[in-house]
């Protein structure tokens, strides 16, 4: 199995930015991600973040800007939350560095 491809996350907000925080990237499209990461900020349904992509060549300019759809921290998850994504701008080509061949 391969390891998780980890890149940064923050909530955007004009007046008083959060720190980035590591997040698991588990599920990618071009319109969007599914990511884990510490439930340590506020992601309600709605909230903009940047996504600090730099660690995945190909991934797109970085940040990359997107938007909490949908999100889930149950009790079976600790700390940790569950996040969907959809990207403002949709990815233009598909990361060679996330290509599985077998």
């Amino acid at each position: 199995m391969a390891a998780p491809v980890t890149l940064l996350l923050r909530r955007r907000a004009e007046r008083d930015p959060q720190p980035w925080q590591s997040a698991d990237l588990l599920d990618l499209s071009h319109r969007g991600a599914a990511v884990l990461t510490r439930a340590s900020q506020s992601f309600e349904i709605g909230a903009e973040l940047s996504l600090d992509c730099s660690g995945v060549p190909g991934l797109g300019p970085s940040p990359l800007e997107a938007v909490v759809r949908w999100s889930q921290d149950d009790v079976d998850l600790a700390d940790l939350v569950l996040l969907g994504l959809e990207f403002i701008q949709p990815l233009e080509s598909w990361p060679a560095a996330l290509t599985t061949r077998d």
